[in-house]
């Protein structure tokens, strides 16, 4: 059951970075085309 949640736990924070990479990816992305213009 412990290694279970410490796995899970671990997917967990792999999606989220995931999301957060994404996310300021898009953010990067529109502040550079907002500078170009």
């Amino acid at each position: 059951m412990q290694v279970k949640s410490i796995t899970s736990r671990r997917n967990t924070r792999r999606k989220l970075q995931l999301l957060i990479v994404s996310i300021s990816m898009i953010t990067l992305k529109k502040g550079y085309r907002t500078f170009l213009d």
